[in-house]
């Protein structure tokens, strides 16, 4: 497997049996393997989260498939139609547009693709694969304002209430078969380089950020040599809520 993240919330996942691009809006459009289906999957309407250059790629493709998995709030008018050669974005593969709703189960080309509510607009997506499980959530997060009035804690109540039932609802779809997520990508996020997030200004140092950098390889050596060059077990305990 091979993520490429492309900014905010857009991430391009290559797997073995197929590609699949998520929330594209910005940065340089994949080129997909012509012989492999993509899947395109945009949570929702969301300038952040949705351009139309999207509906350019299944051009050119030779005879794979692309499938687009949209949430519902995506205005139809916003697509070309692919029903005929020789109109825009047509290609010799079969071109597909599915719109879900929250809370859907589908099925799509040997992918199998359901919904949650999310705490913003739209939906977030767990796929399955038959070589990975995928969650993107989209804008399905536990939002949080800072209270200044009742408004505001009525506000930061629901969304707890919102986040925890979809959290549940996914672990319930974990538990149902077993089977781990094995790449999660939830909300917005960039590489810091550091283990602290920049609005925790107590402890966030700027100038630490990429201080160590992600290198794999000599991480394993530092492991060896403290002795553990298989690694070893840990629990790590964290607070329920989302306050460091």
């Amino acid at each position: 497997m091979q993520v490429t993240f492309l900014g905010h919330s857009g991430f391009y996942v290559e797997l073995p049996e197929a590609n699949l691009l998520f929330d594209y809006y910005i940065g340089e459009l994949p080129k997909p393997d012509p012989e492999k289906p993509l899947y395109v999957f945009v949570s929702h309407a969301h300038a952040d989260h949705f351009s139309r250059d999207i509906f350019r790629l299944p051009e050119g493709r030779a005879q794979a498939d692309t499938v687009f998995v949209l949430s519902d709030d995506i205005p139809k008018r916003a697509r070309p139609s692919f029903s005929k050669p020789g109109v825009e974005g047509h290609s010799a593969g079969r071109t597909e547009v599915l719109y879900l709703k929250p809370l859907e189960d589908r099925t799509v080309s040997g992918l199998r693709v359901r919904t949650l509510p999310s705490t913003d607009e739209g939906v977030a997506f767990l796929v399955d694969a038959p070589s990975a499980r995928i969650y993107h959530a989209g804008d399905l997060n536990r939002w949080h304002w800072e209270e200044e009035n009742e408004e505001d804690r009525l506000f930061n109540l629901d969304q707890q209430k919102r986040y925890a039932e979809a959290m549940e609802r996914l672990g319930g779809m974990v538990r149902e078969d077993g089977r781990q997520i094995d790449l999660a990508f939830d909300g917005y996020g960039v590489p810091l380089g550091t283990s602290m997030f920049p609005s925790f200004s107590k402890y966030y140092v700027d100038a630490l950020t990429d201080f160590y950098p992600h290198d794999v390889e000599k991480a394993k050596a530092l492991l060896a040599e403290a002795g553990y060059p298989n690694g070893f077990d840990m629990t790590i305990s964290v607070p329920s809520n989302s306050t460091p």
